[in-house]
């Protein structure tokens, strides 16, 4: 009876409706309707949980792609650097042995 009458003074210091009396004095439970909410909250939390986990392999993820973007377009760099040196060492033989047959002549 003492939980009735208590939960009839803070529903009306909050100005929500007080519990019902189902069985002539005696208030319902506050285990039973906390359960729903606890229920409800673990589920949140469980879901919450897994989006995080999701959030943080799809980032590991798009780091490791990046990484790879990256080697890709060093490795094209060096490539490209290599080949201008080629170039550059071929046209020298070409300038040389030109040199060498206005020599010759």
């Amino acid at each position: 009876m003492w939980l009735f009458r208590l939960s009839q003074l803070i529903s009306q210091l909050i100005g929500s409706e007080p519990l019902s009396d189902p069985a002539g004095g005696v208030a319902a439970p506050l285990e039973e309707e906390s359960r729903p909410d606890d229920e409800t909250n673990t589920w949140t939390q469980n879901h919450l949980r897994r989006k995080k986990h999701e959030a943080l392999f799809y980032k590991e993820e798009e780091e490791e792609e990046e990484e790879e973007e990256e080697e890709e377009e060093e490795e094209e760099e060096e490539e490209e650097e290599e080949e201008e040196e080629e170039e550059e060492e071929e046209e020298e033989e070409e300038e040389e042995e030109e040199e060498e047959e206005e020599e010759e002549v």
